[in-house]
């Protein structure tokens, strides 16, 4: 199977390339290359919508996480300060190379233009770091830290789900924690969905180097126990797939909806 080119879901995810109708295709049936798209378009909106954000200098112990987790030389061992790099000021920075026309999965050709490839993965990069540190802190204090309820269950995230190309279809989903622990996903799917046999609800891992399955969705409202000691920064993805009626545990490939939770 010949897969789209990388820097083409770049440019499709920045809305800066549309999808050609054997792309679309593709994308339906290839859940490698739609799940890269997915991963692409959720670090594009983070990165967006943190703009606006206030940066704060971390402590010395955020530094020193980072520090060691890299295994950087003692060389760098202080914890950088904004105020040792001053603001550029000079000659504008050299824009992006341009590259020859390149073939898409069709066999058709695309003009020459700016490649954004690179600074898109460092800032993935970026992005998934301090995702990681700062959602696992995040949900590190929630677990610990929070007060103890004063009703019987809390809405503690939420995502909206967006469709998968082919599927003309949309919901939410929230997560709720019951005084005792007990937390469970409550999925509201709309649009139609008549064509798939079985719909199965699954938690994802961001990379999708992990899923796991946590019931059938019968009708469009359903409520799924989130197992026990399973951290959700670490499976945020909540995914809607249709399922063949086989018997087939595994993930069929063609997911309907998928969001990622965040915080309420």
């Amino acid at each position: 199977m010949t897969h789209i080119d990388r820097d083409d879901l770049a440019l499709i995810a920045l809305a800066e390339l549309d999808l050609t109708e054997p792309e679309r295709v593709h994308l339906s049936e290839c859940p490698e290359c739609s799940l890269d798209l997915i991963s692409l378009r959720h670090t594009i909106a983070v990165g967006r919508s943190a703009r606006d954000v206030e940066v704060i200098e971390p402590g010395d112990a955020v530094w020193g996480r980072i520090h060691s987790a890299l295994g950087l030389s003692d060389a760098v061992a202080g914890t950088p300060r904004r105020s040792d790099y001053p603001a550029a000021v000079g000659p504008a920075r050299a824009g992006p190379a341009r590259v020859g026309p390149v073939a898409r999965i069709d066999g058709s050709a695309r003009p020459g233009r700016a490649r954004f490839w690179l600074p898109l993965t460092v800032a993935a990069g970026i992005v998934g770091l301090v995702g990681g540190i700062g959602g696992g802190i995040w949900w590190e204090s929630l677990r610990q830290d929070a007060a103890p309820p004063v009703v019987t269950e809390a809405k503690i995230a939420e995502a909206k789900l967006d469709p998968f190309p082919g599927w003309d279809a949309a919901g939410t989903a929230y997560v709720e924690k019951a005084a005792d622990g007990r937390r469970e996903v409550v999925v509201d799917l709309t649009g139609a969905t008549g064509t798939a046999p079985l719909r199965e609800v699954w938690l994802i891992k961001a990379d999708a180097s992990g899923l796991v399955s946590i019931g059938l969705l019968d009708g469009n409202t359903g409520r799924f126990s989130i197992p026990d000691g399973l951290d959700l920064a670490q499976y945020p993805l909540v995914d809607v797939s249709a399922e063949p009626d086989n018997g087939d545990p595994a993930h069929s490939g063609d997911s309907i909806v998928r969001g990622r939770l965040h915080a309420t």
